[in-house]
């Protein structure tokens, strides 16, 4: 019983992942491989992509890579703030 448990929450949490995934990915216009894939959902009045209350390009990294570590930012190698093809992004050391 205890592990049927386990496995409904499992289950359930890749569920949930999935979906967000999903939701993020629809509001993308993915382009070649080595091209911006530019984000069309709500962008800010300095051009920065958002998913939510959280930038566009952590969520892209999040769900190709993994979470960044907490001391690292991801930033964009294409220095497009709408890009979020995972190809584009990189970590660096978070500021001070």
């Amino acid at each position: 019983m205890a592990a049927q448990r386990n496995v409904g929450r499992v289950l359930g949490a890749s569920l949930r992942r999935f979906e967000r995934g999903r939701r993020f990915w629809r509001h993308v216009r993915v382009a070649a491989r080595d091209e911006c894939w530019l984000w069309e959902g709500e962008v800010d009045a300095e051009g920065r992509a958002w998913f939510g209350k959280e930038p566009a390009e952590a969520r892209a990294y999040e769900l190709a890579v993994g979470p960044p570590p907490p001391a690292r930012a991801v930033v964009h190698r294409c220095g497009e703030p709408r890009c979020v093809n995972p190809e584009h992004l990189r970590l660096v050391p978070r500021s001070p």
